[in-house]
């Protein structure tokens, strides 16, 4: 639940960092790279679990497919946020 919960978190601080003329860069560029790290983390995590597990069980093989899942959850909440980020990064609105 760390990924939905960084991806909620990431849409209310992109939004906010962003007034009417200026965007804070450095604000924007931290929330980010946090966010974002924050959704990988349980990939990371849960691979090196997976890796761990013994492949011979049934259980295991399901323990693994739940593991899998989240796994492709995490990363693709985590390419999400970095997709919602490049235009938020890479607009000028200081110079406008």
């Amino acid at each position: 639940m760390l990924a939905p919960a960084a991806w909620c978190a990431a849409l209310g601080l992109m939004s906010s960092l962003i007034d009417g003329n200026c965007i804070s860069r450095v604000m924007l560029w931290t929330s980010v790279a946090a966010c974002i790290g924050l959704a990988a983390a349980p990939a990371v995590f849960l691979g090196r679990k997976r890796r761990s597990l013994d492949p011979d069980s049934e259980a295991t093989l399901r323990t693994r497919l739940v593991l899998d899942l989240a796994v492709a959850g995490s990363v693709v909440l985590a390419l999400v946020m970095l997709a919602m980020a490049v235009p938020l990064l890479l607009q000028n609105a200081c110079n406008a």
